[in-house]
């Protein structure tokens, strides 16, 4: 692989990874627990605020047990989907708390044609925060995000700092899976593993750079978790493998 197809292979890997595809009408109607019974999918689908369509299922306690209005939100990462937060089902249903599971944009069944890796698809948290909330009478939210979804907690968190100054604080807390801290410092460390000479490391970020901006309308400069953690005063959980061999564990 020449250098500028192994950039050229980095930049579709960061704004337009494989999608992972599935039919919205093989999803399971209902998720079977034991002990508890039968959870109802329901799905959803709403705009966000740059007017694409997002997809997700919301699965509910069942009507007599147990209901805190509370909910947990899971944030898929890179090439996923909402599938891949049908494990918390079991776990917080049966104890009165509603899971949701949503494509962000770009990714699954929603709208948009490339991801930002956490940064856009905050306003998809955002956006499903205030449906659910006027369909479903649900007011208190936990995000659990892994990689991509652990990044993007970090905008969500802030975002929700920012709008609890002039409402009440919608995002209780959080749990972070192997997030990174810093786009940029991820696009060197993945040029090392593409075999990116050192010596010219910082002109390919200065490549990628431009024709991110060029196709997807963001700066990889502004995906910078970390810039944000500060910000965040909820209570948040960072969870991180020493053995990741995608995100370095220094993150």
């Amino acid at each position: 692989m020449s250098l500028g197809e192994a950039i050229e292979q980095g930049v579709k890997a960061i704004c337009r990874p494989p999608r992972s595809l599935y039919d919205l009408e093989d999803i399971p109607p209902t998720v079977p627990i034991p002990q508890y019974g039968e959870v109802i999918r329901m799905p959803i689908k709403f705009k966000n605020c740059r007017d694409q369509t997002i997809v997700g299922s919301l699965y509910q306690p069942y009507e007599g047990s147990i209901n805190l209005n509370a909910c947990v939100i899971y944030l898929h990462g890179n090439a996923s989907c909402q599938l891949e937060g049908v494990f918390l089902i079991p776990i917080f249903v049966p104890y009165g708390i509603s899971v949701l599971c949503i494509d962000t944009s770009g990714s699954g069944m929603s709208e948009g044609e490339y991801i930002s890796l956490g940064l856009l698809e905050k306003d998809d948290v955002i956006g499903a925060i205030d449906f659910v909330k006027q369909e479903f009478g649900l007011t208190k939210f936990v995000l659990w995000g892994r990689s991509m979804g652990a990044a993007c907690v970090f905008f969500c968190l802030d975002e929700d700092e920012q709008r609890s100054k002039h409402s009440e604080r919608s995002i209780v807390g959080a749990i972070a899976d192997s997030p990174f801290s810093s786009l940029e410092k991820l696009i060197r460390e993945l040029a090392v593993e593409f075999s990116v000479p050192g010596c010219l490391t910082t002109p390919a970020v200065w490549y990628v750079t431009r024709k991110i901006k060029s196709f997807a309308n963001y700066d990889i400069h502004d995906v910078e978790p970390i810039k944000h953690a500060p910000n965040c005063s909820q209570p948040i959980i960072i969870i991180h493998a020493e053995c990741d061999d995608f995100i370095n564990v220094d993150h």
